[in-house]
């Protein structure tokens, strides 16, 4: 069987792609250890297969003749030399690689090619854990134990530069977190110059990118060729590692490549304190991370040691008190609240350092990697106390604890009143000109006593309304017959016309009328299963977006049509494309359909993919709204990152979560196709080359956040491409 390094699914032998993403498989796991037992019984002997990706497998193996030393042998997929150009580019680069040697860069031994020539990497083999896999079992990290990940990562990407050679595909995979002699964590980066070996066999691996989307620096987004950058390039994927240790995600989030490279093109980062509202840190330290997100390389650090030089000095005042880890020092824990477990660990003394989970010696229970002394947060500055309010006569005085003993009139406290008044410069309210009269309930008097009516003329008291079966005195029995008669005449009316079949109300009801009352289109036509849209004008797109694209705010004028109340669904495309479908998966949308297919399918349903304008008119109304059901984000009426479902939800889930047309499924859960070429705005340029075949997807998934699954998020994504996140639904002209 061979699995998918992206989905995890697995498929037969002879499958070389998978079937829902596209992405190549890797040889199985037991034709790849049996050619490497051929291939390779010279000179390793293989342990156990430890990870595989797009470009080969990697497996434990010992290195026989030398003490059968322990190694990562990292073998590459074989039909890669279908390339005549990557077998002399990874000689060059494992060469290359090979010449960096620093305690931070992972020990490249030797390379070659083995009987078969699948080429292969064997490398200094480490115990512990890779940055990814800390990042997920703890979440964001200390600010001091950032700067000593950061500064030994610096340190050797550094000594790469020196040498001119860039890794491109700095990621937290790519970090690995062990342990020295003494016990202290030693920070090692793997995988240089795989990236650049990858770009010559981009044509060989279909689909592949020049690296991993959410750590690509603009200029590779653009298109710039290898030789063309430098180091600033893996500053500012190191700048995305740092941003994801202090808030526990990257910047940017979208559920397709292309929509990652439109991202780190034109969108600003979050504010650090806007994703972890928690974090400790001063605004000295937010400038330096944003300064190496910076759009224009020019504009980022110098090198890779300044970023780390400037994020350190930002961070001192977090461990005032203590010194700042440096090199290889041993760390101590701090006080840390995980979100997703909701309690602190509160070990604060430091302790020996404890073998890392799945080295050798450790225990199979997970241990907690030891991080940094708690930060000391400054002492908050008590707010002045507030001028004192002038006290109306009779009034309690503050602090006292007691009630005036004669409370006052109303002709007093209006006299009062007005003389506050004239003080100020301001003209007495109408209530405060009124002449001796029983103060109104609703004005309050501050600490006084509730005033009591004056005796010589008491109020009026309202007849009591029985709360429970009374009977009233006779005399007043016809009233109660008129009252009765009364009320039966207006249920009788009411309901003649609640259930007029032109009622507004009832139209409403059924989603056919806008938020502002615009007549609505005909209902007796409207095919079985779409919702009527009548013509109207809206505001397209807003202003003060956190996507440039999404501006500015225009007006723009739609006919009526016909829109489909649900996302299509598995069972209904299954009909018509005649596959198979898993079971229970049946009203999930359907998904990994190409933008041709989509409209295919409409098409021969007599119907059409909507227009972009015609699907946010659908989704928001006449009011503007920002999410289908008003201006304020619910988790509990959407399936986005927030709520933490993490897989698609039936079609027409979130019924209480309808547009103002009655539309479901128009916030997250799945994108879905628009009829229309991605372009920018009016009043807007292109800040990239938009490509010919570039569609129009709306409305977020399951994997957006709260930012992204609104009435007017928009992004594109290629015509031909096939995603687990995106789906569609038809329209129809009347």
């Amino acid at each position: 069987m061979r699995t998918c390094p992206n989905c995890q699914r697995s498929y037969p032998d002879d499958t070389e792609f998978c079937p829902r993403d596209g992405t190549p498989l890797p040889p199985s796991i037991e034709a790849t250890a049996a050619a490497l037992e051929a291939g390779l019984s010279r000179r390793f002997r293989i342990v156990r297969r430890l990870g595989a990706g797009g470009m080969g497998s990697v497996f434990l193996a010992e290195q026989l003749g030398l003490g059968n030393r322990p190694v990562a042998l990292k073998v590459l997929l074989r039909k890669l030399l279908d390339d005549p150009e990557f077998l002399l580019r990874f000689q060059n680069e494992a060469a290359s690689t090979a010449r960096i040697r620093h305690p931070n860069v992972v020990t490249i031994h030797e390379s070659g090619q083995s009987d078969d020539g699948s080429p292969y990497i064997a490398m200094e083999y480490l115990e512990g854990e890779t940055l990814r896999q800390i990042l997920k079992r703890r979440g964001a990290l200390p600010v001091a134990e950032c700067a000593e990940i950061l500064q030994q990562v610096a340190r050797g990407l550094n000594s790469a530069h020196k040498l001119g050679i860039l890794h491109r595909d700095l990621k937290p995979d790519n970090i690995f977190v062990t342990r020295a002699e003494e016990g202290e964590i030693l920070v090692k980066i793997v995988d240089f110059g795989l990236a650049k070996m990858r770009e010559s066999a981009t044509h060989t691996l279909t689909g592949t990118m020049l690296g991993t989307p959410a750590y690509m620096s603009p200029e590779q987004c653009l298109g710039m060729k290898s030789e063309e950058l430098d180091a600033r390039s893996d500053l500012y994927a190191l700048g995305i590692i740092v941003y994801e240790m202090l808030t526990g995600r990257v910047p940017f989030h979208s559920d397709t490549p292309i929509g990652y490279v439109h991202k780190h093109i034109m969108e600003t980062p979050p504010p650090l304190r806007a994703v972890a509202p928690s974090l400790a840190a001063p605004p000295q330290l937010e400038t330096v991370v944003m300064k190496a997100l910076a759009k224009e390389r020019d504009k980022r650090q110098a090198s890779v040691q300044e970023l780390s030089r400037e994020f350190s000095a930002a961070a001192v005042p977090q461990s005032a008190g203590t010194a700042t880890p440096s090199g290889a020092t041993q760390v101590v824990e701090r006080p840390t609240t995980h979100p997703e477990r909701g309690s602190d660990v509160t070990t604060e003394s430091p302790r020996p350092a404890r073998p890392i989970p799945g080295s050798r010696g450790a225990p199979d229970t997970a241990v907690e990697t030891p991080t940094t002394p708690m930060r000391i947060s400054p002492v908050p500055v008590q707010p002045s106390p507030a001028p004192p309010r002038p006290t109306p006569p009779g009034a309690q005085s503050a602090g006292t604890g007691g009630a005036t003993a004669n409370p006052p009139n109303a002709e007093e406290v209006v006299r009062w009143a007005e003389n506050e008044a004239s003080k100020r410069g301001q003209q007495p309210t109408p209530w405060q000109r009124k002449t001796p009269s029983p103060l109104p309930a609703e004005i309050p008097i501050p600490g006084a006593p509730p005033a009591k009516p004056p005796v010589a003329a008491p109020p009026k008291a309202a007849p009591e309304v029985p709360r429970f079966r009374a009977e009233p005195p006779k005399p007043s029995r016809k009233k109660y017959y008129i009252v009765a008669a009364a009320g039966l005449l207006a249920v009788v009316v009411g309901g003649y016309f609640y259930f007029l079949p032109s009622s507004p109300r009832k139209q409403k009801e059924a989603g056919v009328l806008s938020p502002a009352g615009a007549p609505a289109a005909p209902t007796s036509a409207v095919p079985a299963s779409m919702v009527s849209i009548p013509a109207g004008s809206f505001q397209m797109g807003r202003d003060n977006a956190p996507s440039p694209e999404e501006t500015p705010a225009h007006s723009v004028s739609v006919a009526a049509f016909y829109i489909d109340k649900a996302p299509i669904t598995e069972s209904q495309y299954t009909t018509f494309a005649k596959r198979s479908i898993a079971a229970g998966t049946e009203q999930l949308p359907v998904t990994n359909v190409s933008w041709q297919e989509a409209s295919d399918y409409c098409a021969g349903q007599g119907k059409r993919l909507p227009t972009e304008a015609e699907w946010e008119f659908a989704a928001r109304g006449t009011d503007g709204r920002l999410y289908p059901w008003g201006n304020n984000f619910a988790a509990g009426l959407t399936n986005s990152l927030e709520g933490g479902v993490g897989r698609l939800q039936p079609a027409d889930a979130h019924r209480d979560a309808a547009s103002p047309f009655g539309v479901l499924g128009m916030s997250g859960n799945v994108w879905q196709w628009t009829a229309d070429n991605y372009k920018p705005y009016p009043g807007r340029e292109a800040a990239f080359q938009i490509p010919a075949d570039a569609k129009v997807i709306r409305g977020g998934s399951y994997k957006a956040d709260k930012l992204h699954v609104t009435t007017t998020t928009r992004n594109f994504e290629l015509a031909p491409t096939r995603s687990p996140v995106i789906g569609f639904r038809c329209a129809k002209t009347p």
